[in-house]
C-alpha cells in the first residue's frame, strides 16, 4: 500500500560516490515486506534501532524518503516502491548467480548444505547424521545453523529445515512433521522445589524465558497470559543457552518435547500447557533433481518420521511415554 505522498527530493542517482550496501537494500526489502520495524527486527535478529539507522543511511545516500512511518506501521513512498522493485530484481539476479555457484560445487563434490535453526541442528540432526555418514561414506553434510531461519539462506544452501513456510515461489516446501513444546525442569529442580500442578502454580516457581521467539513460537506471556512473569530469572537469546539454563536448574522453561531424548534428566510438566508448530523441508526445484541432494532429502524425511520418532507426530505424545 503506497502512503499519501509528501514532498521529498529527487533521488541523487548521479552521485559520483554512490555505492549501495546490498545488506541495507535487503533490510529495506524486509521492512517493506513485514510492514513494520518490529516485524523486520524479529525476522532479521537485529534491533529496531539498528534497522532505523540503516534505513536513514540508505535514504541519505539516495537523498529521498523511502518509508513513511506512522502508528499503523511503515508505508512505502513512491521512491520506496521503485527501490523495492529494483531490490527484488537484484535479489532474483543474486539467486541465479548463487544457484550456479552451488550447482558447480555440487557437481564436483558430494557436499550438501543444510540450513536449519540451531536447536534442531545441534540437538536433533547432528546426532542423527552419524548413522547417515556410516551408510553414505564420502558424503559431506554442511550444516548452517542459525537462530532465525530465513528464505535468504536459500541463496547459499541446498536444503533448509524451517518452522515457517517460505515466501519464494521457486521453492518446494513439504511438511516434515510437527514440533511440540511444553514446560520442563530438571529432576533435581523438582525434588528441591516441587512441581506445578496447575497454570496458576507457575507463579511460585523460577522461570526461564527465550527472548525474541520466532513467529510461530510462544513465550510465557503468550502461553499463560495471566502469569505475572515477575519470576522470570533468566532470559536467553538462543535455544542452546535456553536448554543449558534449564538443565543447570535455573528454572522451568518451554522446551521442544524431543529434548527429552537429548537430556535424560528433564522432567515434563503440565502436559495440557503446550503449543505446536510445523516443520518444513524446503529446497530449490532444480536441487531436488540432484542425486546427492535427493539422498539427503530422503534421510531428512526419515529423521522426522513420526512412527520412529513420536515427538514429531501431529498429535502430542507425552515425552515420558516415549521409550528412549
Amino acid at each position: 500500500m503506497t502512503a499519501k505522498q509528501i514532498p521529498s527530493p529527487v533521488p541523487n542517482m548521479e552521485h559520483s560516490e554512490l555505492n549501495f550496501n546490498w545488506t541495507d537494500v535487503q533490510l529495506f526489502r524486509l521492512i517493506a515486506q513485514c510492514g513494520s520495524f518490529r516485524g523486520a527486527s524479529r525476522k532479521s535478529n537485529r534491533s529496531v534501532n539498528s534497522l532505523r539507522r540503516r534505513l536513514r543511511y540508505l535514504e541519505h545516500q539516495m537523498n529521498c524518503r523511502l518509508l513513511v512511518r506512522d502508528v499503523s506501521g511503515a508505508h512505502l513512498t513512491e521512491h520506496g516502491e521503485r527501490l523495492l522493485a529494483a531490490g527484488n530484481d537484484m535479489f532474483e539476479a543474486s539467486l541465479k548467480v548463487s544457484h550456479e555457484l552451488i550447482k558447480a560445487e555440487r557437481e564436483q563434490s558430494n557436499r550438501v548444505s543444510i540450513h536449519v535453526d540451531e536447536a534442531l541442528g545441534n540437538f536433533w540432526l547432528i546426532p542423527q547424521s552419524v548413522n547417515f555418514q556410516r551408510s553414505n561414506p564420502g558424503f559431506r553434510l554442511d550444516f548452517r545453523c542459525a537462530v532465525q531461519c530465513s528464505d535468504q539462506f536459500h541463496t547459499r544452501c541446498d536444503i533448509a529445515v524451517q518452522t515457517s513456510l517460505p515466501n519464494q515461489d521457486n521453492l518446494i516446501a513439504t511438511r516434515l512433521g510437527y514440533l511440540h513444546a511444553q514446560p520442563f525442569a530438571t529432576r533435581e529442580f523438582v525434588e528441591r522445589w516441587g512441581m506445578p500442578y496447575t497454570r496458576e502454580d507457575l507463579d511460585r516457581f523460577s522461570l526461564v524465558e527465550l527472548d525474541k521467539p520466532q513467529d510461530n513460537e510462544v513465550n510465557w506471556a503468550t502461553l499463560v497470559p495471566e502469569l505475572s512473569c515477575r519470576n522470570i530469572v533468566v532470559t536467553t537469546n538462543t535455544r542452546a543457552t535456553h536448554l543449558a539454563a534449564v538443565c543447570h536448574g535455573a528454572g522451568i522453561g518451554l522446551l521442544p518435547t524431543y529434548f527429552n531424548s537429548v537430556e535424560r534428566d528433564l522432567v515434563p510438566l503440565l502436559d495440557d500447557l503446550r503449543y505446536r508448530s510445523d516443520i518444513y523441508l524446503t529446497y530449490q526445484r532444480d536441487a531436488g533433481n540432484h542425486k546427492q541432494v535427493r539422498t539427503v532429502i530422503d534421510w531428512l524425511k526419515s529423521a522426522f518420521n513420526a512412527r520412529q520418532h513420536p515427538w514429531f507426530s501431529e498429535k502430542h505424545t507425552p515425552p515420558d511415554a516415549v521409550a528412549i
